[in-house]
């Protein structure tokens, strides 16, 4: 074993340059950074380094440090980072605003504004890009994490429903009828192509969100209404007819059969559609009201 070296007492310690780097940074001890990884889009030094040192704090992977929209882009198309920490006044000739909005629609990844600007039409440009989060400068430590996490856990929510809902449209798709699925209020969450084109819309997603109200007489409302109410009772109804008219004023005769299905924690209804050729429903044009 050999006596380190030593000058007037005091031990020389060598360390090699990653050795002294993690000292600085608080050894060993400091948490491990092996979470998601962030960019860092900020055009200050000292902020940008800041941040840097408060999200290794927290556990976070830094993907890289830029200081314009344009080197975000970049930087986003090569790392795929989880998540960006967006300043808005940037240099270059791009605004963290707009960086922020392709970076969204183009990667969908989330993005959190950390900047000074609180104005009302700074804001409302923000508000415009579907931010998953703004912190105010300057930051601290606990709510920069908050934000993040709170940022993470919704995108995934996001990813997640969205994976859902590609899946419930496959299933509806299998259908050889046209098939509905419904809200107990009788709003529309999603339907089959047959369907969309039986109710006189291009594409089945532009039918979600609609009323299925909106399509039959204002007179059979009750009816439906209570036809809704039993199925969720009952958990099925057969047979039922409606008169009804499409987006295209075509007049139609239908026979629904209805169930209630449970998905997740909510109750749906899947509607099925036949349609009955019936020569009087022309002439018997009922008056709906479309308000």
């Amino acid at each position: 074993m050999f006596d380190r070296p030593s000058i007037g007492g005091f031990e020389i310690i060598a360390r090699t340059p990653s050795q002294h780097r993690q000292t600085q940074r608080g050894g060993p001890s400091q948490k491990q950074c092996t979470g998601p990884r962030i960019l860092i889009v900020e055009d200050g030094a000292i902020v940008a380094e800041d941040l840097r040192r408060r999200c290794e704090a927290n556990g976070y992977r830094i993907a890289g440090v830029t200081s314009s929209g344009e080197d975000a882009l970049v930087t986003v198309e090569a790392s795929r980072p989880d998540l960006v920490l967006m300043d808005i006044r940037l240099k270059g000739t791009m605004d963290g605003i707009e960086a922020a909005r392709l970076i969204r629609e183009r990667f969908d990844i989330p993005v959190v504004y950390a900047t000074a600007y609180s104005d009302d039409a700074t804001l409302d440009r923000a508000k415009r890009t579907s931010p998953f989060g703004y912190i105010f400068k300057p930051v601290e430590s606990r709510d920069l994490h908050t934000t993040i996490e709170m940022a993470l856990h919704r995108h995934a929510t996001e990813a997640a429903l969205r994976s859902a809902l590609q899946c419930q449209t496959m299933l509806l798709e299998a259908f050889s009828d046209p098939v509905i699925l419904l809200k107990p209020d009788g709003s529309i969450v999603a339907c089959n192509r047959l369907a969309s084109t039986l109710l006189g819309y291009a594409r089945p997603d532009e039918a979600s969100g609609e009323a299925l109200y909106t399509f039959i007489p204002s007179s059979e409302h009750l009816s439906l209404r209570n036809t809704l109410e039993r199925v969720m009772g009952v958990g099925m109804v057969d047979d039922v007819e409606y008169p009804a008219r499409t987006r295209t004023d075509t007049d139609l005769r239908v026979r629904v059969a209805l169930r209630r299905m449970t998905s997740g924690p909510t109750d749906l209804i899947l509607l099925t559609v036949r349609r009955v050729h019936d020569a009087k429903a022309r002439a018997e044009r009922p008056a709906i009201s479309r308000a």
